[in-house]
């Protein structure tokens, strides 16, 4: 989150935020959807999608400084998503579960476009270096034989973003501001999913297509921080 203090010349502010976003995922949904259909096909059940890696809360920690109406901020998270294909009856169990998680940090710049000391506007773009993790454990069990199969697997990918973010901070009290904005997500490069083994390469869909993460979209934090005024 980029922060913002009062009016004067340099600051020193700290922040944490909880964060909600929604991602693009597409990949990942297609997969999904292809694997519901391959269910259907060769047992002839459908299984429910219980989740499709839905919007999400996340939290933020940030710390700025800000000269004149400069505003200098690195900042760091994590945020998480994920997918479930369900089904069950008298006969059996099918569990198909990916859990993916991310950890992210990063520096931005914005400027000031409103400077008053109870309100502040600020406009600017980040660049943030996120590492993700994805977890997929599938289980099928059939109850009459007493036979369960589950196979785990963990991925790793690492992105790049470009976010441009407005900000809009309001100080209560002095030295205490609540802080909220809007950013989205431009995800401008990515790494290939790797088995987190070392061995082995990434999911794959039928026509042998690397399923590749896409963390675009849009995110909002609103949070509360401390102001340090560094020129009293």
């Amino acid at each position: 989150m980029l922060m913002a203090g009062g009016l004067s010349a340099q600051q020193l502010s700290l922040a944490v935020s909880p964060t909600y976003g929604s991602y693009n995922m597409s990949e990942l949904k297609d997969l999904q959807k292809e694997q519901s259909k391959t269910i259907s096909d060769t047992l002839y059940t459908t299984p429910k999608a219980i989740y499709n890696f839905p919007s999400s809360w996340g939290i933020r920690v940030s710390a700025a400084y800000v000269k004149k109406r400069n505003k200098f901020s690195l900042r760091g998270g994590y945020n998480a998503t994920g997918g479930r294909l369900h089904y069950s009856d008298y006969s059996g169990l099918i569990k198909i579960d990916k859990s993916l998680n991310a950890t992210y940090g990063g520096v931005s710049y914005s400027f000031l476009i409103v400077n008053h000391s109870k309100f502040q506007v600020a406009m600017g773009i980040g660049v943030d270096l996120n590492f993700s993790t994805l977890a997929i454990d599938n289980t099928v069990e059939i109850y009459i034989s007493h036979e369960k199969t589950t196979e785990v697997k963990r991925y790793e990918s690492s992105q790049v973003f470009l976010s441009p973010e407005l900000t809009v901070t309001y100080f209560p009290l002095k030295n205490i501001f609540i802080e909220g904005s809007a950013s989205y997500i431009n995800q401008v490069s990515t790494t290939d999913l790797t088995n987190a083994s070392g061995v082995g390469t990434g999911p794959t869909t039928k026509s042998l297509h690397a399923v590749a993460l896409n963390w675009s979209g849009t995110r909002i934090c609103i949070g509360m921080g401390y102001c340090i005024n560094r020129n009293k």
